[in-house]
């Protein structure tokens, strides 16, 4: 993973790969980041789901290179499912933010780990080493 102080500018394409898209602003919000897009920067709209941005490249890039003749590897790699950070990565203790189409899919269902002693790590460290 190409997220800790990995730049364009300096490091740009690594050997071996014809594509190259790393996120390098905002590597884990889902919407307002950055991409390396082979080298032409590209800042994400104001709205873009990341996902919806990876899924979209991963099928276009596919669909392109499905109809060559020589064999391909493609990793495209998700922000989700992990906690949402601020720029500053001070906060990044926030769930996971869905997109919005689905932000209210299933507005009734509650996370069943919630209801498992082993959810609220601290409180439980804290009650075991008391």
């Amino acid at each position: 993973k190409f997220l800790n102080g990995y730049s364009w500018e300096e490091h740009g394409r690594p050997a071996g790969w014809d594509f190259w898209d790393p996120t390098l602003l905002g590597t884990y919000a889902y919407t307002g980041y950055t991409s390396a897009n082979d080298g032409d920067l590209r800042v994400a709209p104001p709205g873009e789901y990341i996902t919806d941005y990876v899924s979209s490249v991963t099928a276009t890039r596919i669909a392109a290179w499905s109809d060559e003749s020589q064999p391909f590897f493609f990793w495209a790699s998700y922000v989700a499912p992990h906690t949402a950070c601020d720029e500053t990565k001070e906060s990044c203790h926030k769930p996971p933010i869905p997109a919005p189409a689905y932000s209210s899919a299933y507005p009734d269902v509650i996370n069943p780990a919630k209801s498992k002693p082993s959810f609220n790590e601290r409180a439980l460290a804290s009650a075991l080493f008391q």
